[in-house]
């Protein structure tokens, strides 16, 4: 049989993803991930099969069923770790609150993380920072930039005293870029530093063997490039932590760290155990991790299948951009840094040349609602070293066709938005991430 059964692109989404909406140029997949129907069909099946009994559900079924599904993830092919090392999280964002927020840190303790590092895990530093006075240690990396180049740059912080814990992502999120974690977490390692992996975007846009990698502690989403619905995210704890790390939220089974259990088989599911019962919690999406396995490998024709055509797809949609629809720009990755996701400048100065390029920042988040609103797609932009780029998620549903589309509904916006230069004398309609309510009530 030849794969995928079906050829990716259009025809593939009419196919398998059908709850996307026909008119929608979904061009974003990294950000919200999207989920094939017949793993929707399971989700659903899932849930209503849990609420014809409940209490035999949670008491006992949802054990089985949560350890089955663990160990389906912890095969060589995915993660490759022993599954009682693994717990599931809301996303990569609530594991990485799991991690720093349960570990003992004290006042004065360094975190290294970069300028790069998600958003919302800069707010928890910032947050520990404040509570309880670790020290923040940041790692400039201006991309592009070589491997080598951003290895050095964690190499010589890890070289101050003092530093506990490194917070590293797999591939940031704006810009769009992988990073050398591989190099960086044997760097911890090297240095006696806990290494603490943010893969956002990890288990189905990238190859991951726990076993070899080594980390202290990581994180990865199902629903993003692996197609299990929300809210579904894998946490890895080292056993050497298992006593220390707790869920955000604390339930029956906790117990303190230096209370030894009465079995060393009771110790081995200690993690396990707390994290597996946190109350009457909707976890249909659990269930689904066998399915989205077996579209990826039946349907798909296996992870290097979907990562050559997504991968390729990228690279093409970028390159098509930069010199047929913008004509000279840029494209922001390197063949080291791009996945995926990638980055392609906006040619500001062709497109609004009135406009001083370091005003337009406080109103991309305008630009993006205008986008959606106007185009049904929705591209990310962001400022950026001193330019503008979109970034570009590219997926198995996606056709060339699709970024050419959202290239020219940014270069029609960023006509239309900034015609009107008298903007720039009234304040932005924004937060830092979204648009705020009042904003919605006066543009809509």
């Amino acid at each position: 049989m030849t794969f995928p059964v079906i050829p990716f692109g259009r025809e593939f989404k009419a196919k398998y993803f059908s709850n996307l909406d026909p008119h929608v140029i979904n061009v974003n997949h990294g950000a919200m991930g999207a989920t094939p129907d017949c793993i929707l069909d399971e989700y659903c099946k899932s849930y209503k099969s849990s609420q014809t009994f409940f209490d035999k559900y949670l008491r006992y079924e949802q054990r089985y069923e949560y350890m089955t599904q663990l160990k389906e993830i912890s095969t060589k092919e995915l993660l490759n770790c022993d599954f009682k090392n693994l717990a599931i999280v809301d996303s990569a964002t609530a594991g990485v609150n799991t991690v720093l927020r349960s570990f003992p840190f004290k006042s004065g303790d360094k975190i290294v993380f970069s300028t790069t590092t998600y958003g919302a895990c800069k707010k928890l530093i910032q947050f520990l920072e404040r509570r309880i006075q670790i020290q923040p240690i940041v790692v400039d990396i201006k991309y592009p930039a070589s491997e080598e180049e951003v290895v050095a740059a964690y190499e010589t912080k890890f070289q101050e005293p003092g530093i506990r814990m490194c917070l590293m992502d797999a591939v940031t999120s704006v810009p769009g870029a992988r990073i050398p974690f591989e190099e960086i977490t044997k760097l911890c390692r090297k240095y006696k530093i806990l290494s603490l992996i943010d893969a956002a975007h990890g288990i189905g846009l990238l190859k991951i063997s726990l076993l070899d990698l080594k980390p202290d502690f990581f994180v990865t989403n199902l629903h993003k490039w692996f197609y299990v619905p929300k809210s579904c995210s894998v946490l890895y704890v080292n056993p050497e932590y298992h006593r220390v790390i707790q869920p955000l939220t604390i339930s029956h089974q906790y117990s303190d760290e230096d209370v030894s259990l009465s079995t060393n088989e009771l110790e081995q599911m200690r993690f396990f155990d707390a994290f597996q019962f946190t109350a009457s919690r909707n976890k249909a999406s659990i269930a689904c991790i066998t399915s989205a396995k077996k579209f990826r490998n039946e349907t798909c024709g296996g992870e290097e299948t979907i990562a050559k055509y997504c991968y390729e797809l990228a690279w093409e949609a970028a390159n098509h951009v930069t010199t047929k629809v913008w004509k000279g720009s840029s494209i922001l990755n390197t063949k080291e840094t791009a996945t995926a996701l990638i980055n392609v400048e906006v040619p500001v100065q062709d497109l609004i040349p009135e406009v001083d390029i370091n005003e337009i920042a406080p109103w991309l988040p305008q630009v993006e609602h205008e986008i959606c609103i106007d185009y049904n797609t929705f591209v990310p932009c962001f400022f950026y070293e001193g330019k503008v780029y979109i970034r570009f998620s590219c997926q198995i549903y996606n056709e060339l066709d699709d970024y050419i589309y959202a290239a020219n509904a940014v270069s029609e916006t960023f006509k239309k938005f900034f015609a009107n230069i008298d903007k720039f004398k009234a304040t932005p309609l924004c937060g830092s991430a979204f648009l705020t309510v009042e904003a919605f009530d006066k543009i809509s």
